[in-house]
């Protein structure tokens, strides 16, 4: 089978195998691999985890990355009271198979070192990120205008506040391209946007409901996976084999 990661929290999924299933989400994660490595399953794969942690060192008023601090390599830095330090661990997983002595697959998986937001700061912002191309649509979650709107032109797989100090990790929606562009078409023209139409915040009952489907990509030379809300229109192929299948579990958007 193949394996594809979902970049936003470490989880995997299977596609194909010796009865053609379809995409299966795995009961385990890349981190819960490393943790258990070295370990070997019972169809012969040998599982080889590595973790390495680091610290990226940004200025605060220019964005950029002044140094990267390991356990083995740390450069001397002039002190300043504007430096930001971002605690980042990678994992690992290599997975290799015995019976054809070949690399079977190996991926990475990276998290920052974060808490969530303060419980008193009451969070007041949506964040909507399309799946793919990187636009990110911020919307206040009491009025429903538009707080800002950027393209980073590439997958944003977490969102994070600087807040007392530390790093904070906020919530995002995972939307497909055509969905997130339809409801910003909806609202008025890209970047100029300064309100939801729909969805509202406040609206009890939304006369369209978004469906719930895994969006399958591509990034540089690698599948991934990741949870993804459509709109009724967007194309979605079932990775089940029977219509009843269909009904319990999410579709798939590939793009």
């Amino acid at each position: 089978p193949a394996f594809l990661p979902d970049p936003n929290d470490g989880s995997l999924y299977s596609l194909g195998g010796k009865n053609s299933e379809g995409l299966t989400k795995l009961p385990f994660t890349i981190p819960e691999l490393v943790q258990a490595s070295p370990c070997r399953s019972s169809d012969g794969i040998l599982y080889m985890g590595k973790k390495q942690d680091l610290w990226y060192v940004v200025d605060l008023l220019t964005g950029e990355k002044q140094q990267t601090l390991t356990s083995s390599f740390a450069e001397t830095l002039c002190p300043s009271s504007s430096l930001l330090y971002l605690g980042r661990t990678e994992y690992t997983i290599t997975m290799y198979d015995t019976k054809n002595r070949e690399l079977r697959w190996n991926a990475t998986y990276s998290d920052y070192a974060s808490t969530l937001p303060d419980e008193e700061s009451k969070y007041k912002m949506a964040h909507f990120v399309s799946n793919g191309d990187g636009l990110v649509v911020t919307v206040d979650t009491e009025s429903g205008d538009v707080q800002w709107i950027q393209n980073y032109n590439s997958p944003v797989v977490a969102m994070y506040i600087w807040q007392r100090d530390g790093l904070r990790k906020v919530p995002h929606t995972n939307i497909a391209v055509e969905t997130l562009r339809y409801l910003t078409f909806m609202s008025g023209e890209v970047g100029h946007i300064t309100q939801w139409k729909y969805p509202f915040p406040k609206e009890k009952k939304p006369k369209k409901k978004l469906m719930s489907t895994l969006y399958v990509g591509k990034y540089s030379t690698s599948l991934y996976a990741s949870p993804s809300l459509v709109h009724d229109g967007v194309t979605v192929v079932c990775s089940c084999a029977s219509s009843l299948q269909c009904r319990r579990n999410p579709a798939l958007v590939f793009m």
